[in-house]
């Protein structure tokens, strides 16, 4: 029997396949949190062509979030490459048809599918920022996404998830208890698409999809729960707001201590930071506290010293196979002006320079791991024994705070 030409490929998910996935997330995210969706604007949508589905990455789960959201429509999921490194994952994606694409970089290829899939008739859904928020707050989003958009030329929805972050943020150690609340809205006619200036359509796509946990469980009254509410903050909150000593912050429960001098904060059932005793500093949320940092590291940038050294092992991506490669051991430095790894690769010494003015965001794993796009290969980090977790982070928001700086030009 021929093989299908990619001109003929289906691209809506596998009855099976979807319908196991959106059983299953029902069944998986059940015993972990009570959900609620509202997806009346969504059911209201030109069933004869396709349509752009938009939404805020705040978790880790949000895939299993927005399929609860969808029910039984099956969508066409626009996925990191990176996922596919799992093997259980790839055998998923793929009878779901997902569309693969690499983060932070231009993928002609990955256009065409979406293009293909609205053609189709298919909903197609993708998170703008690219990978989950930190600490809650808004991402980056390239205005590369209002191109995107007017290419596809379809209706666009958003789905607003409020609480996936709250429930499961990306430092956390233990299960967290919260609400969460799915909802489609319209966000744009297709009309609108020629109407409307570039500048508008990316001012109301951002805030289409800009939700405020914290905000919104307090209006409604519901908390967060767990044995460990900050627990796995620490990797990320380094810098004491009170001494600005680095990695001296350790977490007991729901409390953050500096080890050097002695300032207390504890989380409430909000979200938010409390001080505790006398003369503490205490940080309104952990977003609040993460952007103190990055400001430090902007203001290194700007006054060209800084220097970010750490020993990592290098391994490299098969982008055929999917398979990642221990390939090497050596330290990777970001400067004011330059990104570069030095070490070994296959046994052989190098040097390798990344293109620093083409890089806008790195993906990365709080205490795991972070990626560098680059044309030549699926480049990943993961730190040596030794070196401190908290060097992902500031690695991620050195290349943010250079991303906030071009921006501002």
């Amino acid at each position: 029997m021929p093989k299908k030409s990619k001109k003929n490929e289906n691209l809506k998910p596998n009855v099976f396949a979807w319908f196991i996935y959106s059983i299953g997330s029902r069944i998986y995210m059940f015993f972990r949190n009570r959900i609620k969706v509202d997806k009346k604007a969504f059911k209201k949508r030109n069933k004869k062509e396709g349509c752009l589905v938009i939404y805020n990455h705040a978790s880790n789960q949000d895939h299993f979030l927005a399929t609860i959201g969808f029910g039984l429509t099956r969508t066409a999921y626009v996925v990191s490459s990176h996922f596919y490194y799992n093997k259980k994952l790839k055998r998923i994606l793929r009878l779901a048809s997902a569309i693969s694409k690499d983060q932070f970089k231009p993928d002609i290829g990955t256009i065409k599918k979406i293009k293909k899939a609205l053609q189709q008739k298919l909903p197609v859904t993708i998170a703008p920022a690219g990978q989950t928020t930190m600490h809650g707050g808004s991402l980056f989003i390239d205005k590369s996404i209002v191109k995107l958009i007017k290419l596809c030329n379809v209706d666009v929805y958003a789905i607003q998830i409020c609480g996936a972050y709250l429930a499961y943020p990306k430092w956390r150690k233990f299960p967290r208890k919260s609400r969460i609340f799915i909802k489609f809205i319209k966000v744009f006619n297709k009309e609108e698409l020629t109407q409307l200036t570039d500048e508008e359509l990316y001012e109301k796509t951002i805030a289409s999809i800009s939700v405020d946990d914290r905000k919104v469980i307090k209006q409604l009254g519901y908390k967060i729960r767990s044995k460990a509410l900050v627990a796995g903050l620490e990797d990320m909150l380094y810098l004491c707001p009170k001494c600005e000593s680095m990695n001296r912050i350790i977490s007991d429960k729901d409390r953050l201590i500096c080890t050097n001098c002695s300032n207390m904060v504890k989380m409430n059932q909000y979200g938010r930071f409390e001080g505790i005793g006398d003369n503490y500093i205490a940080m309104d949320n952990e977003e609040v506290w993460y952007n103190y940092e990055e400001n430090k590291i902007i203001s290194q940038i700007k006054e060209k010293n800084l220097h970010l050294e750490g020993n990592f092992y290098l391994y490299l991506g098969d982008s055929t196979k999917y398979v990642l490669n221990k390939v090497g051991t050596g330290k990777v430095v970001l400067t004011a002006t330059e990104l570069y790894y030095e070490g070994t690769l296959n046994g052989n010494q190098i040097k390798k320079d990344f293109k620093l003015n083409a890089i806008h965001q790195i993906p990365f794993d709080v205490r795991s791991h972070f990626d560098i796009p680059d044309d030549e290969g699926y480049f990943e980090f993961k730190p040596t024994e030794g070196q401190t977790a908290t060097i992902i982070t500031q690695f991620a928001q050195a290349i943010d705070a250079f991303t906030k700086l071009r921006n501002e030009k």
